[in-house]
């Protein structure tokens, strides 16, 4: 999970419940840069529909669909602060309880299939849970620092992630070290299927069917004098599914962020820049982005991907060339792109708003100090949060 600090101020676009009109996005004098400009169509934002609060001081990460809702919660730094670790499930009308699993290690982003609930936990196990009453249906260690379950194939994919250096933050034991290893299980039963050692530090996994590509990164050493620039170097690497076989690897500089697909193949991004491969791995354009780095996957939309910075700004590249297209400005860390009817859902310190990806027009935003990497199902999004413990739904 990542924890940023929230700003000192907040930009009101909209308030938390919805209903009244959104204003513009307007520049703020205390920036170096301007918030979003004044490109808002004023637009009414998704009302407020309900919210759940577990536990201040609680992280909340969410998945839904439209049947369930599932939140994993803990506290964001439980080395330091007591409080309970739990998987909820909840009715999406409503969000009433309908089953909930108290656990002795932090949970983090659950994963929904048709029968169970996945989420990997602190202690480094991987679970799986019967969606319809939390039921243990197997439990697994891989011996690695898994973090996100990605399903393809029949198998639960592991990429070997620790963006937040969660498992330190739990106090984990023993503790678990990043090794560049992924782990694919049989999704029936948590039987290992194979595990490739990538030879990096850290690994993002996105599956395209019969292909699977992992992101790699190296963090040791690398920006030291004498650092050896083949060590420090990240990846893009694919794989069959089904197997775990090399089909090609591309070296990409220290770092490679999760891959979004495209009809020419994948782009990637890792540091102060983003590069588009064919399907045969090789390069096909390469563009530095200004204000940060490419922290989470990038978002291809209409010809347009999408990606979010850590620090003020908010690019719209062109897939086929890379040129960019637009930037938007914004007050801080844009976290994560993805699709929400026919525009780009954008979460952020500053809380949420919709991109016209073709125009880079601001429809609507909702600003608020905790929305956080929402689900979003049809037209209705639900919002996990940093530390406030509460999932907010919106429609």
């Amino acid at each position: 999970m990542r924890f940023a600090a929230l700003p000192v101020f907040i930009l009101v676009i909209a308030l938390l419940g919805g209903g009244a009109a959104a204003q513009d996005f307007e520049p703020v004098t205390r920036l170096t840069v301007p918030m979003l400009a004044a490109d808002s169509a004023g637009e009414t934002p998704p009302a407020g529909a309900w919210t759940v609060t577990f536990r201040e001081g609680n992280y909340v990460l969410v998945a839904a669909d439209e049947e369930l809702v599932v939140a994993a919660t803990a506290p964001v730094f439980p080395q330091f602060t007591e409080g309970h670790r739990a998987l909820v499930a909840l009715d999406p009308a409503d969000g009433s309880e309908r089953w909930r699993l108290e656990l002795a290690c932090a949970p983090f982003q659950p994963v929904l299939t048709d029968a169970a609930v996945l989420y990997v936990c602190s202690d480094g196990s991987v679970n799986a849970v019967s969606r319809e009453d939390g039921s243990p249906l197997w439990s697994e260690d891989p011996g690695t620092a898994p973090y996100l379950p990605v399903v393809a194939g029949g198998l639960v994919l592991l990429g070997d992630a620790d963006p937040e250096d969660d498992y330190g933050l739990d106090g984990s034991d023993p503790p678990r070290l990043l090794m560049g290893v992924v782990v694919a299980l049989e999704l029936a039963t948590g039987d290992e299927a194979w595990r490739v050692d990538t030879g990096r530090d850290s690994v993002f996994v996105t599956a395209d069917g019969p292909v699977t590509y992992l992101g790699t990164r190296t963090w040791t050493a690398c920006g030291e004098p004498g650092a050896d620039d083949e060590l420090c170097s990240g990846d893009v690497i694919a794989v069959e599914t089904a197997t775990g076989e090399e089909l090609w690897r591309t070296a990409t500089g220290w770092a490679s962020a999760p891959v979004v697909l495209s009809p020419h193949g994948p782009i990637s991004g890792g540091g102060n820049y983003l590069f588009g491969l064919t399907p045969a791995g090789d390069v096909r354009w390469f563009t530095g982005v200004p204000g940060g780095g490419t922290w989470e996957s990038p978002l291809l939309m209409d010809g347009v991907v999408v990606a979010g910075t850590n620090v003020n700004a908010i690019h719209g590249l062109d897939a086929d060339t890379g040129a960019v297209a637009w930037t938007l400005p914004y007050c801080d860390c844009a976290y994560r792109a993805q699709p929400y009817l026919g525009r780009v859902l954008v979460d952020g310190a500053g809380g949420l708003f919709v991109i016209e990806p073709g125009s880079a027009q601001v429809p609507w935003g909702i600003a608020a100090e905790d929305l956080y990497q929402p689900a979003v199902v049809g037209g209705t999004i639900y919002a996990g949060s940093h530390g406030a413990g509460t999932l907010t739904v919106f429609r």
